[in-house]
């Protein structure tokens, strides 16, 4: 009579009743719940691909260990901390007025160049690159207090 009532081949309904949690629930509740099966469908892909690629990536030892372990990190440097003034509590500003507002492009413009010396000419500004080798260098130190036009553009980046 036991072996009437018991599980067949040694199954029982907690696996099917998780393979429907993993396989049905959860990507349903990951849809937007309009025309479901698709999402649905998309979601259960990309998760065997992500299964399959975590077993590709055990197998070849990519996933043991830490990516920090072998590097250096450059030592962090902090900026200088804010002086706070006695009105500037940190919170939100009451004033109802707007000093500034920027307001981004619509659509790309293609006609202005990229690089630094096409930026110069576009804009008739011929000491740009240096403005800007200026800048990284004196980003890269942080420590510099004297005047930038001291440094020779040779030693800038």
């Amino acid at each position: 009579m036991a072996w009437e009532f018991g599980a067949p081949n040694g199954l029982c309904s907690s696996i099917t009743e998780s393979a429907h949690i993993k396989a049905i629930k959860e990507p349903w509740r990951r849809s937007n719940h309009y025309e479901a099966l698709g999402q649905m469908l998309v979601t259960n892909q990309c998760l065997s691909k992500l299964a399959a690629s975590r077993v590709n990536f055990c197998s070849r030892r990519m996933l043991t260990g830490s990516v920090f372990e072998n590097s250096n990190p450059p030592p962090l440097v902090l900026p200088p901390p804010l002086v706070a003034t006695d009105d500037d509590n940190g919170g939100a500003v009451d004033e109802k007025d707007i000093w500034g507002e920027v307001v981004l492009a619509r659509k790309p413009i293609t006609s202005i160049p990229f690089e630094a010396h096409g930026l110069a000419t576009h804009f008739n500004l011929p000491q740009f690159p240096d403005l800007i080798s200026h800048f990284l260098y004196q980003q890269h130190h942080l420590a510099f207090n004297d005047d930038l036009d001291k440094v020779p553009i040779a030693d800038c980046p």
